[in-house]
């Protein structure tokens, strides 16, 4: 019984694939138009039918999200043409279970469009979606945690997930929220550590220290600057710190990167060195240490 389950849950995934294959291929629809990259047929269908830009496929995508997803030049000219005429497209997501949550910004990143990622952040016809398509988060089964293609869930989660730090660099200038969240509670330094990116983690953690110290600069009383754990300090909802979470996991190369970047150089002789390196969440229970 197990076994036919199992079979069966497989048999429809792919069956969803292959049906959005088919639907590529059959004349005179929008899914034609669109695989094909032709603008005039999307005309045609869109004068007759406006709603044409709302069909959803088999997999829960729509137009817009196959324009992003075939992404040649052709396409993304399309889909920006459609964007200015239909803004509102723009927060649509797939609404199956395979891929749900994902939306053209998530699109954009994994296919490495940075041109297209500032276009559709700064574009003031979808201004009023900006921060609808930065808070979006890619939930569905594809995108679990253990998945090959888990990325954090939101834009700013898949920037650095995929090792894109001028797409981070792009999604901050537009707002995008540092201390963001998975499910599960994991920062984006939990997700660095999940991804083995020790350089990515540096440079956020960097990042963040100095976004951090702007804005405690700008308050004025004491009490207004923030109660939280450092970044590195918070817990996911499994108890675990990004360097514990990186110890728990096996990611050795993470766990050695967060040892080496926490310890303190005494002295050196030569290639000598005496180094000191912090019990807190080592030896020492994390909760005796927080925020520090």
């Amino acid at each position: 019984m197990f076994f036919l389950t199992k079979k069966y849950s497989v048999n429809s995934s792919i069956s969803g694939v292959e049906e959005q294959t088919e639907l590529m291929y059959k004349e005179n629809t929008i899914w034609t138009a669109v695989f094909n990259a032709d603008k005039a047929a999307i005309d045609e269908l869109i004068n007759h039918d406006p709603h044409v830009v709302d069909t959803r496929g088999a997999v829960g995508e729509c137009p817009i999200h196959m324009l992003f997803l075939y992404g040649t030049e052709a396409h993304l000219d399309i889909a920006r043409d459609l964007l200015v005429r239909f803004p509102l497209i723009a927060t649509q997501i797939y609404n199956k279970p395979n891929y749900y949550g994902e939306n053209i910004l998530h699109l954009a990143i994994v296919k490495r469009e940075a041109n297209m990622v500032d276009w559709l952040l700064s574009h003031a016809s979808l201004e009023p979606y900006k921060d609808e398509l930065l808070r979006a988060r890619a939930t569905g089964d594809f995108f679990k945690i253990g998945q090959p293609s888990y990325y954090g869930e939101t834009p700013l989660g898949f920037a650095c997930c995929t090792n894109q730090w001028n797409m981070v660099e792009i999604l901050l200038k537009h707002g995008a929220d540092m201390d963001s969240m998975d499910n599960n509670d994991n920062t984006v330094l939990h997700m660095l550590v999940i991804c083995n990116l020790p350089d990515m983690y540096a440079k956020f953690k960097a990042r963040w220290i100095e976004r951090q110290a702007a804005k405690d600069k700008k308050k004025t009383i004491k009490s207004e600057k923030s109660e939280l754990p450092k970044l590195w300090n918070r817990l996911n909802k499994d108890g675990l710190t990004p360097l514990t979470l990186a110890a728990n996991s096996g990611r050795v190369k993470m766990l050695s990167a967060l040892l080496q970047e926490r310890a303190v150089l005494q002295w050196s002789y030569g290639n000598v060195s005496c180094l000191l390196h912090p019990l807190d969440q080592l030896d020492v229970g994390y909760y005796e240490n927080v925020g520090k």
